[in-house]
């Protein structure tokens, strides 16, 4: 780092950016909104007076294709790495770059003129305040929830706020309740979108003092705040943060659409495609009596990514390969200035909002940003190429005082007017902000940016794509994924191209021949297929879409229309990011994974892992191939017995179905007589298992521990593939959650049955909770076997119920490991009853038992071997809660056992208990599975999910894991914020089984397209 003059080292020690390890650290979390709120028209003259009308029209719910916007948390990630604290900016390989007043102006519209937002004197009673306003609010009809309470002092929670939403507001509402339904509606604006925090699921308490004088002041009285430059300086204090934020729960607050609007308006690396790029369209706009245009309620520049359709032709992309393209990016790529006057007109012929413009004397202020206790530098100077100026250079790095490292942490109301005091001189300077701005200088010049870029090089890091280092096998290290190095995209584009060559050659000799042997039809397709490859090459080796329209119109290149529809098929930014290290001899990356229904299942029929990995690579030459022959008609083998050719086919054909056969046509390929009749075969197998199964490897055998897989059948043929399917020598342990949530959970269970069938003493299929009446009948599959069955769906349904009740709930591995989908579970304690003092003549007295269930002790194996496990809904009250507890439990870093209240059902235990489980009954593991990328944002003492994975406790005697094997989870994300998660299973090797070796894989990509079975938007979460 010597001669790195703009890096402070002592930052830099801990910066995402110094790859030390040579592994790029974590992908950060986002707190962000749930869903767009719709706006009540009673709103709007409060909206207008105090500036915010729109930036409300802009993230306004009834203007968009979906409840939810896009924020992309990889790609955020990947930016958070570029952004230096010494200078305010982010450090590209194009110099410096940073969102800046004209940016927040242009994309949404906020009023930058006016009081800061700083520190405000919040009452010890402001709670009690808040509940009193709100007290009789809402008049819940018959058999309506009340209105809830809340107890967080730190602010009113998201599910208090979401009582108040504009729907609840009939037309004949009195002014107090629509004025009641504003302060909610601010409070969410501000704590959700505008200012979002770190701190679970509350707005600030601060922001309530706002919400209130806009909500309650005269409307000629409203305060005039600088809402723009506080949502600018509270995104720099959140990068600032973040940029030291390496592990899994590093989070990025802040105003993520800022800087997801920025990106998306300045960069091609990954921006979607839209489903229109025509002009605004007038409903965009308020239009009085004469016909004219509202010049304040008016759009954006971003309103263009909030109200289309966005499309990323191959999935979004990875975090890996986001940090790639950034590394490699060229200033040709970059919208340097796309706010110009062309640029408006394209987008905006009737004009943008007024407040897009009316303080641009702002844009180059030298003044400092306020938000709350926050002091940020602002530096417009540094990117003075943003402004279309010339980069005056050098520029040292900046000099902080006391104030950046302002903090309220450990501190409660009772300094609230000492900061409201230290803060006065930061807020009082603004006034002077558009008397003291920053002289940009000339227009800029190519040949002094290509000087200042010769410096600029020298004095900082550029890149930070990790040193590349010879993999070694680490125990349980070695599972992050890693993008391809462009020496080897470089190749790979190579081939690609060669083949696509050879191709077209020999299609031209064809077509040359007299008469031609290549018919129009098979042109055509071959055409698109080959096509489809060159555009699969470009997204391999960089982490563009293939079709960028979004340009600077005044260099004269119109805007072209949208593509089609992309051929589904292999390719995209997962492709690169998907190459990871080899992991104890993993076979291969599941970006190789195509089915090529004939020559990957003989594979697997031989259990052949070179031709497995030649035939995939075989099937993935070709992104796009011509959709094959349907299948024959599954019929259940010859004699009775499954073969593993027959278990092999099928999964070729679970394959093909999901990609080229309509839902309801399963049938024809997949009869209700077979589904049935495979069900039960493995329902009779399974029945006859105990609740705890022992499975005791002989010599030479591995154990493969599987998680919750949910319906991603995809994902569930790699893995069995990546981890060497199940055989004689390799045993397979799931640990449940087979169904729901995702598309394929009929197909993926129906593959493991078989598996089961085939190999009963090598495959073990334990219960989860999803495997339930109550969950299948809400988070889909109830309603997927109705719709790929038809008439014939209840029967079917019943099957699988009856199988759920049949699986196991636990097992211990070689006397060493338990796995069990949720974990530990209670003991019953037996007392005496209170017995009548009267009893029937003639009678003889007879001792009378019940069980204590508010007593509360851990449970012994014993205790679980006695359960009655055969209930469609495991209990949650009563005398048989050991399978509620084993499937619903969580581990929690509190001490003791207790309820889960959260989720209504099954236990939390803390290290201890973990301690006295692995003790009591002489094991070292435990791995359980049960909670997925979702479930742990929830979970702020626990680590997040992104590789798969968990160690939640470690004490004296072993470790409590959590396996999550189902990636880029759930399927279908209400949010456009996905998770991104890696899957992972585990494999325990001889002699003691006891070490754990952890391979995770990403997704297969891209998924066929596919409808949900339930509402996702509605039911958010799986866990409750």
């Amino acid at each position: 780092m010597a001669g790195m003059e703009l890096i402070d080292p002592v930052v830099d020690q801990r910066h995402r950016s110094n790859l030390q390890d040579g592994q790029l650290p974590a992908a950060l979390r986002l707190r962000t909104h749930d869903k767009l709120w719709l706006l009540d028209h009673r709103w709007v003259p409060r909206l207008r007076a105090a500036g915010l009308l729109p930036f409300a029209r802009l993230v306004e719910r009834h203007r968009h294709m979906s409840a939810r916007f896009p924020v992309d948390r990889a790609l955020l990630s990947a930016w958070v790495d570029r952004w230096r604290p010494e200078t305010h900016t982010f450090h590209l390989p194009i110099g410096e770059m940073t969102v800046t007043l004209q940016d927040v102006a242009m994309l949404f519209g906020l009023p930058l003129d006016g009081t800061p937002i700083g520190p405000v004197v919040v009452p010890a009673d402001w709670d009690e305040q808040l509940l009193h306003r709100f007290d009789g609010v809402l008049q819940p009809a018959e058999g309506e929830p009340e209105q809830l309470g809340f107890h967080d002092r730190h602010g009113p929670p998201k599910a208090w706020l979401s009582q108040f939403r504009a729907e609840r507001l009939t037309d004949d509402e009195d002014d107090l309740r629509v004025l009641r339904h504003l302060e909610a509606y601010l409070l969410w604006l501000f704590g959700w979108v505008l200012f979002t925090s770190s701190h679970h699921d509350t707005v600030d308490r601060h922001f309530v003092h706002y919400a209130a004088q806009i909500a309650y002041a005269p409307l000629e009285a409203i305060p005039q705040y600088s809402w723009g430059s506080a949502v600018l300086a509270a995104t720099y204090r959140a990068l600032c943060d973040a940029c030291t934020r390496r592990t899994s729960t590093g989070t990025l607050a802040g105003c993520p659409l800022l800087l997801m609007l920025w990106s998306f308006e300045r960069f091609d690396i990954g921006r979607p495609t839209l489903s229109s790029y025509k002009p605004y369209a007038d409903e965009v706009y308020v239009f009085d009596l004469f016909g004219e245009a509202d010049e304040l309620d008016a759009p954006t520049m971003g309103t263009l990514w909030l109200s289309r359709d966005p499309r990323w032709a191959t999935g979004r992309g990875t975090y890996n390969a986001y940090v790639a393209a950034l590394d490699q990016l060229t200033a040709n790529r970059v919208r340097w200035t796309p706010y110009t006057t062309a640029d408006i007109h394209a987008r905006a012929p009737r004009g943008l909002s007024e407040l897009c413009y009316r303080d641009q004397e702002l844009w180059c202020t030298r003044k400092r940003l306020v938000f709350d206790i926050f002091v940020e530098p602002y530096c417009p100077e540094r990117v003075a190429r943003q402004f279309g100026c010339a980069q005056v250079f050098p520029l040292p790095r900046l000099e902080f005082d006391g104030s950046h490292g302002y903090s309220r942490k450990g501190q409660g109301i009772a300094f609230e007017q000492s900061w409201v005091d230290r803060m006065v001189l930061w807020v009082n300077a603004w006034a002077q902000a558009a008397a003291d701005v920053h002289d940009l200088g000339g227009p800029f010049d190519e040949g002094t940016y290509q000087e200042y870029l010769r410096w600029f090089h020298g004095a900082t890091r550029v890149r930070c794509f990790p040193v590349p280092v010879e993999a070694a096998p680490h125990k349980a290290e070695i599972t992050d994924t890693f993008v391809m190095e462009p020496p080897a995209a470089f190749h790979a584009l190579t081939d690609i191209c060669s083949d696509v060559g050879n191709e077209l050659l020999s299609y031209a000799q064809r077509f040359e021949q007299t008469p031609p042997t290549v018919g129009r039809l098979e042109l055509v397709a071959a055409l698109r297929r080959l096509g489809q490859r060159c555009l699969a090459g470009v997204r391999r080796a960089s982490c563009r879409p293939t079709t960028d329209v979004v340009v600077d119109v005044h260099q004269g290149v119109p805007p072209p229309p949208p593509p089609p529809p992309p051929v589904v098929g292999f390719g995209g930014c997962s492709g690169p990011s998907q190459q990871r290290v080899p992991v104890l001899g993993t076979r291969a990356s599941c970006s190789d994974y195509t089915e090529g229904t004939s020559s990957l299942a003989h594979a697997m029929s031989q259990r052949d892992d070179n031709a497995i990995a030649i035939a995939a690579a075989a099937a993935a030459t070709d992104p796009s191939p011509d959709p094959t022959p349907a299948p024959p008609v599954v019929k259940w083998p010859e004699g009775g017995a499954l073969t593993r050719d027959w278990v092999a086919g099928l999964a070729s054909t679970l394959d093909w179905c999901s990609r080229h056969l309509r839902t309801d046509h399963l049938p024809e390929v997949l009869p209700a007589a077979l589904v049935q009749r495979l069900v039960l075969a493995a329902a009779a197998i399974l029945h006859r298992e105990p609740n705890l199964v022992r499975v005791d490897p002989r010599p030479g055998q591995a154990v493969v521990v599987v998680g919750d897989v949910h319906g991603q059948l995809h994902d569930v043929i790699f893995l069995l593939r990546d981890a060497g399917f199940p055989s004689e020598d390799r045993i397979f342990i799931f640990n449940g959650d087979y169904v729901d949530r995702g598309a394929w959970g009929l197909e993926t269970f129906l593959l493991l049955l078989a598996w089961k069938v085939l190999l009963p003493n090598c495959v073990f299929l334990l219960r989860g909770n999803h495997e339930s009446k109550y969950c299948t009948s809400v988070y889909g599959f109830e309603k997927e076997v109705m719709t790929k069955y038809k008439d014939q769906g209840p029967q079917v349904y019943r099957k699988f119920l009856r199988c759920f009740e049949d699986l196991p709930l636990a097992t211990i591995i070689a006397g060493s490991v338990y796995t069990a989908h949720g974990g530990v579970f209670r003991g019953t304690i037996v007392v005496p009853s209170k017995r009548s003092k009267k009893r029937k003549k003639g009678h003889k007295y007879k001792a009378d038992f019940t069980v204590d269930v508010t007593a509360m002790k851990l449970g012994s194996l014993d205790e679980l071997l006695k359960a009655r496990r055969t209930v469609l809904d495991p209990p949650s009250e009563g005398s048989n809660l050991i399978p509620g507890d084993v499937l619903w439990s969580d581990p929690s870093l509190q001490m003791g056992l207790s309820p889960n209240k959260e989720r209504g059902i099954g236990l939390l235990w803390g290290p201890d208990i973990t301690q006295q489980f692995l003790r009591t009954n002489h094991l070292k593991l435990i791995i359980r599975s049960h909670e997925g990328p979702d479930a742990r944002d929830k979970r702020h003492d626990l680590l997040g999910m992104d590789n798969g994975y968990t160690i939640d406790h470690e004490v004296e005697c072993g470790k409590l894991i959590t396996l999550f094997s189902a990636p880029d989870y759930p399927q279908f994300q209400a949010s456009e914020e996905r998770h991104n998660n890696r899957g992972a299973y585990i494999v325990l090797n001889p002699p003691d089984f006891a070490t754990p070796v952890f391979h995770s894989f990403e997704a297969v990509k891209p998924r066929p397209a596919a409808h949900p079975f339930y509402d996702f938007e509605e039911v958010i979460d799986s866990d409750e």
